[in-house]
């Protein structure tokens, strides 16, 4: 009967929305093809993180930011792939990154244990809407019931693990209300005092609440803490700040400074297969 056909097509319907957490697939929106290693996964640990790009509203305007993100990150930082697991639009809907089971290239070292979640958007300036933040929710249920995430997982903000404004104060500020949030990443399996971050802080250059460097606490200190053949003729660190300002990139080399100075240990003593950028 008619009726029966209608049944069979919602339940096939259903099963794969279920299975595809509502997620639009990357082949709607990338023509690259996916080379990224695969993950190990269920994974415990969700790191929220703003693109810090515009923001958009439609699903033309997301695709096409995310296209000219996953551009840039193949040509400009030697990764084959846009680098977060899931984005999600100020359309209140989530597009599929390197997706559920591979490695990303969102968080040095965290990029192969934990999950990428960016939102598009600068979000010092934007605010999620009540949408968006349900998209991320309902995500984060349909990573669990399909067993990417275990049931204990915990959020943090990226800005907590590098340093970076991201995900922004905005969204940072709504995302410590969260049940999940873990305020003390030295519980983070395998990170006790290693993490670029706490080192950053020990040495009174940044603010994790606040993801801004103290540049004036920056001194000299930094470089003799940090060996790095790049910078073995710099007479301070002031020669590094000349060159890349107080920005961004200022903070990009300064994390890759400090994870040389930690990624021996973190690397080798626990295995965290991120990468060295």
């Amino acid at each position: 009967m008619w009726w029966h056909k209608c049944v069979v097509i919602l339940f096939l319907k259903w099963i794969y929305v279920d299975a595809n957490c509502n997620v639009i697939e990357r082949k709607q929106w990338s023509e690259v093809t996916q080379h990224v290693a695969e993950a190990p996964r269920p994974v415990n640990l969700v790191i929220i993180i703003h693109t810090d790009t515009p923001s958009c509203r439609t699903t033309d305007h997301c695709k096409n930011i995310m296209k000219s993100i996953q551009t840039n990150t193949i040509n400009s930082k030697n990764f084959d792939d846009i680098g977060y697991t899931f984005m999600i639009g100020g359309d209140g809907t989530v597009y599929e990154g390197v997706g559920w089971n591979r490695v990303g290239y969102h968080t040095i070292g965290y990029d192969r244990s934990a999950i990428g979640i960016a939102f598009i958007g600068n979000y010092n300036r934007d605010t999620a809407t009540g949408q968006q933040l349900e998209a991320l929710n309902e995500l984060l249920a349909c990573g669990v019931k399909l067993g990417h995430l275990t049931p204990d997982y915990r959020i943090v903000a990226h800005r907590q693990l590098i340093l970076s404004e991201s995900p922004g104060k905005s969204l940072y500020n709504e995302i410590r209300k969260w049940p999940e949030w873990l305020d003390n990443i030295d519980k983070i399996s395998g990170s006790s005092s290693l993490s670029i971050t706490k080192y950053a802080s020990e040495l009174g250059i940044y603010d994790s609440r606040t993801g801004q460097l103290n540049i004036s606490g920056i001194g000299n200190q930094i470089y003799e803490a940090v060996s790095n053949r790049e910078y073995n003729d710099a007479v301070d660190f002031s020669l590094i700040l000349d060159k890349f300002g107080t920005g961004k990139e200022l903070m990009n080399v300064i994390n890759k400074l400090l994870l040389n100075r930690v990624s021996t240990t973190m690397f080798i003593d626990f295995g965290i297969m991120g990468d060295k950028r």
